[in-house]
């Protein structure tokens, strides 16, 4: 009777390891597809990343280095890129925490195949 119990026990812990697995898989894979996607976007319509322009400064003031009593105007095109360089370098984030997702989930459900 008590052997039942044990095998139900176990039984009951791998579903519940399985489901868990299965659950990081298909988070991993949104996430991993929501950077791909995105990041599409952002190489087709540049636009898309309107939200890192916002640290651009359009004023002069903003963009002048003065260095050695000299001043230096520092072009827009500088923090345009700046911008977009942060933004894929969030999406790169995002679609590597997706794969540790996936990863973690596949060897999850490995090591509770193998049992």
């Amino acid at each position: 009777m008590e052997q039942y119990k044990k095998i139900e026990t176990y039984e009951y812990g791998r579903n519940i390891s399985n489901y868990f697995a299965a659950a990081l898989i298909i988070i991993g894979i949104i996430v991993a597809l929501w950077a791909i996607i995105n990041t599409y976007k952002i190489f087709t319509n540049p636009e898309e990343i309107e939200v890192f322009r916002e640290i651009v400064p359009h004023h002069t003031e903003a963009r002048t280095l003065e260095m050695d009593g000299k001043k230096i105007l520092i072009p827009v095109s500088v923090f345009y890129f700046m911008a977009f360089a942060i933004g894929c370098f969030l999406l790169f984030i995002a679609g590597s925490i997706g794969a540790s997702l996936i990863k973690s989930g596949v060897n999850l459900l490995q090591t509770s195949i193998r049992r």
